[in-house]
């Protein structure tokens, strides 16, 4: 069984934190250390009227409409630059019963900037919800 499908909270910020260190390496070879002009998405609405669920709650391939879970981000934010989502920000989620999962958010963040910029909005320890939550597994078996 993969971490992330028993939410196994330690092997998920390893994994993280490895990708994080490989995407710096990339991040400062590839663009100047330069500020760039970001802000955070804003939000599209309230989260009056969700039904709070905890991440065993979730099914895997359902949207969970009007539904919101809760937690922490449990490590620095990774942002990558994708073709279809533009970037999507990674990060490990930490609900309120302690169970962890790899989280992408697409949208959260306009503009161009990478990790650093995307770790100052979203830095570590920040408490989230995030609305209509939808579990998926990703081709190398991850649920995120």
């Amino acid at each position: 069984m993969k971490a992330s499908q028993s939410f196994d909270k330690s092997v998920l910020i390893s994994a993280h934190v490895a990708a994080l260190r490989d995407s710096y390496i990339m991040e400062m070879a590839t663009h100047p250390v330069n500020e760039v002009s970001i802000k955070p998405s804003s939000p599209t609405s309230s989260l009056g009227g969700h039904k709070p669920y905890t991440l065993k709650q979730l099914k895997v391939g359902k949207l969970h409409r009007q539904g919101v879970v809760f937690g922490s981000l449990c490590v620095r934010t990774l942002c990558r630059k994708t073709a279809g989502y533009g970037r999507v920000l990674i990060n490990v989620l930490e609900d309120d019963d302690g169970d962890a999962i790899s989280i992408h958010l697409c949208n959260a963040m306009e503009g161009n900037g990478g990790s650093a910029q995307a770790q100052r909005l979203f830095p570590h320890g920040c408490r989230v919800g995030m609305k209509n939550p939808y579990l998926t597994i990703l081709p190398d078996g991850e649920v995120v």
